[in-house]
């Protein structure tokens, strides 16, 4: 039987999501004149679908060790390593009428709370770093491969709510909402993500 372990994922963030908020703030700082804000619906908004406002690459080992039944001899061991690309965000579908509320060049959003868009290993990350076995034992095959894979997999979905990343991609959106409605004209902006009100000061 094989037994999966799997160390702890470490994250390699990208900073592209950094650079577009940037740019909203300083456009937003270029605009601050007065003008009546332009006019914003929720269906403008919940159109945005699946907002992805955070991207992270995560490198996780796979460690597995083939204790074989007692008619076979010799055990089996492997460590793959892979890394897998994690886009995490706001559904903007599941804001409804309450979730917007404007009053003259005043807004409050409520935003949902963020999720995990997609997940995908990349392929030519997939290396397999150590192998044994007993003399007498076959290499592991494609299919015990893929279902490391798939443990791998599901093991980077398990820990998500533990690395942080809904946590940046929950002040990401939050950054990015407050420096676009201040672009459309408005000055007085909150927005919440979760009904918790995000310190976004100084970050924009």
């Amino acid at each position: 039987m094989i037994h999966p372990k799997a160390n702890p994922c470490t994250l390699l963030p990208l900073l592209h999501y950094w650079l577009i908020l940037v740019a909203v703030g300083f456009l937003a700082s270029c605009n601050r004149s007065e003008k009546t804000p332009e006019p914003i619906t929720i269906m403008q908004l919940q159109e945005m679908s699946e907002m992805a406002t955070a991207e992270f690459v995560v490198s996780k080992i796979v460690k597995a060790t083939d204790v074989p039944p007692w008619y076979k001899v010799g055990e089996r061991k492997t460590l793959i390593s892979v890394k897998a690309r994690i886009k995490a965000g706001i559904d903007l579908r599941q804001l409804n009428d309450q979730s917007l509320h404007i009053s003259g060049n005043s807004v409050v959003l409520h935003l949902p709370p963020a999720q995990l868009i997609s997940l995908n290993i990349e392929p030519e990350s997939i290396r397999q770093e150590y192998e044994w076995r007993g003399f007498f034992r076959s290499p592991f095959s494609n299919q015990e491969r893929n279902l490391l894979l798939q443990q791998a997999e599901q093991d980077i979905r398990s820990g998500v709510a533990q690395m942080g990343i809904l946590e940046t991609a929950s002040l990401h959106a939050a950054l990015f909402f407050e420096s676009w409605f201040r672009l459309m004209g408005f000055e007085h902006v909150e927005v919440t993500v979760a009904n918790k009100t995000l310190e976004t000061t100084g970050l924009n």
